[in-house]
């Protein structure tokens, strides 16, 4: 299949998305990123502070150096300073809902973000692009009133293909991101009350963070945004999604999901967390169908760097478009660096063939999958998954999605017409 020829067909449709966005409610990850360059650091190395300085470097090479980048936790709470003084970081706004609304915002379109942090550190970091809840208003972060002491940064470690790390060489370019405390959900009690007071309004809804939630507090934490779910569900928000994330444990990331996978409509994580999830063994399909069976959910969406792939039970021609608005959003920011609105594919994008096909119906289920252009040599890897997660709610919270993507609708071949009688197993937790 020509990709690049489907991307250049799509670009007007991904128009008249921007042109019929609604408001994204995006709750409830907010942070200040604190961002090394792990060159810097793995240049260094022999002269850093201390030997459990020296440890821990080695550790981000070697995951750089195997190709891993994701996300854990670390007890050590003199590291952050420690590291700043070998290397000093630059600051950045994010969270998954912060790099949403700011992708969601170069376009033209609104999203409302969670933020209990309104330090006059912290909102000087946000895009004016973002919005954020106010005396019952959503306002741009200039007009938020400043109060408070900053919260901690989460630390990223960045690296590049084929960028020496004390004599290794990552195959791809990616972050790492360490949290050397659990920083919580953002307890935003205007954006509780005025998240669900818009949500008429909203087009969709996206909720995150819970890996850095403790696992004593994860009951309690559910329960709480399950409550705020179920009145953006009540209050007409079609489409509530659970970006997943990375985990420091299993049981974490399983209580998370028994607390709220049934609450939301749509699940999306990256490839290597679809495959800590489920077993690797079965297909992209079978695995998809398996957690969109398991939690009752009308879409399951997985993002890998080539490609991007979803199982939904509506329409697989929005469900395309979403997949390419979010892809398109996602490369353009790893060539600029910083979220931009696409006019095109970004130059000397490639475009590699999905690991399953374009289209294919499974019983009530369409399977649709995307090719992603891809850099190998990216500007920023960081908060690309979260920008693709910001096309996908683009397309799928417009005003009138169905009918732009009536501009290209999708024709199962008929080779594909017999799978429909192959069964698919649930996913075991």
């Amino acid at each position: 299949m020509d990709w690049q020829a489907a991307y250049e067909r799509f670009l007007p449709r991904f128009e008249r998305y921007i042109g019929a966005s609604r408001l994204a409610l995006c709750g409830f990850s907010a942070c200040i990123d604190s961002r090394f360059q792990l060159a810097a650091l793995a240049d260094q190395l022999g002269q850093l502070p201390t030997a459990e300085t020296e440890d821990f470097v080695r550790r981000l090479i070697a995951r750089a150096a195997a190709g891993i980048g994701g996300e854990f936790r670390e007890e050590w709470p003199e590291g952050p300073a420690l590291l700043a003084k070998a290397a000093p970081p630059r600051t950045a706004f994010g969270g998954t809902g912060s790099h949403i609304a700011w992708a969601l915002g170069t376009l033209g379109a609104s999203g409302l973000v969670a933020l209990s942090d309104r330090s006059a550190f912290t909102l000087e970091h946000v895009d004016p692009s973002i919005l954020i809840a106010e005396d019952g208003r959503a306002v741009p972060a200039s007009e938020a009133q400043r109060r408070g002491d900053p919260r901690p940064p989460i630390h990223v470690f960045e690296y590049d293909a084929g960028r020496p790390l004390a004599g290794h060489l990552p195959p791809r370019s990616s972050r790492i991101i360490v949290r050397f405390e659990d920083p919580g959900l953002e307890h935003d009690a205007d954006f509780d009350r005025l998240s669900v007071t818009l949500a008429h309004e909203a087009g969709a809804a996206v909720v995150s963070g819970f890996n850095g939630v403790a696992l004593a507090d994860m009951a309690g934490e559910t329960a709480r945004i399950g409550a705020i779910v179920d009145a953006w569900r009540d209050r007409g928000v079609a489409t509530v999604h659970l970006e997943l994330a990375g985990y420091a444990t299993t049981s974490a990331r399983d209580a998370m999901l028994a607390g709220l996978g049934k609450r939301v409509t749509s699940l999306g994580m990256s490839l290597s967390e679809l495959n800590a999830l489920s077993n690797p063994a079965d297909s992209i399909e079978e695995r998809l169908i398996g957690l969109g069976e398991d939690f009752g959910l009308r879409r399951v969406c997985v993002h890998a760097d080539e490609w991007v792939a979803s199982a939904t039970l509506d329409d697989p021609a929005l469900e395309r478009d979403a997949l390419m608005a979010g892809a398109l959003l996602a490369s353009c920011r790893a060539a600029a660096g910083v979220p931009v609105h696409p006019r095109q594919t970004p130059q000397g994008a490639l475009f590699l063939d999905p690991p399953l096909p374009p289209v294919q119906r499974i019983g009530r289920w369409a399977i649709v999958a995307v090719a992603a252009p891809h850099l190998s040599n990216p500007q920023t890897t960081l908060g690309l998954g979260d920008t693709f997660t910001a096309g996908c709610l683009l397309a799928l919270g417009s005003k009138v999605g169905a009918a732009i993507a009536d501009d290209e609708r999708i024709v199962y071949p008929e080779t594909m017409t017999s799978i429909e009688s192959r069964t698919v197993h649930g996913t075991c937790l």
